[in-house]
């Protein structure tokens, strides 16, 4: 037998053996690997603007409350308008409120522990 031939029988019994070792240790290695690389979600009652490094100069810590207060306006109106099964497009329509309310025949779910 000719080396060639030698050499790609070695490869091909090298890596069958190969994968008969690795895989009973395939779900232990993705279950550890997920926890090395998962990312941090934020949760609903964190802030989105302002941070440690922000508040150091008051010209921008000015900015990012700004910024976070409309944040929490456009999350709070949400809230409202979903618990009153509307939409926010609704609310700011030329339609009057008390009419849409009547109107609203679609419920709206929402899961309160969804971190968007």
């Amino acid at each position: 037998m000719c080396y060639a031939m030698k050499l790609a029988l070695f490869h091909t019994i090298f890596n069958v053996l190969g994968v008969l070792l690795v895989t009973p240790f395939i779900r232990p290695l993705v279950n550890y690997l997920q926890t090395l690389f998962c990312v941090k979600e934020k949760g609903r009652g964190q802030v989105k603007y302002l941070t440690e490094e922000v508040i150091q100069i008051p010209a921008s810590a000015l900015e990012a409350l700004r910024k976070e207060t409309i944040h929490l306006y456009d999350k709070s109106l949400e809230a409202l308008v979903h618990a009153m099964d509307l939409h926010h497009s609704e609310i700011f329509s030329e339609h009057e409120i008390p009419e849409l309310v009547e109107l609203s025949n679609e419920t709206i779910h929402v899961d309160i522990n969804s971190p968007t």
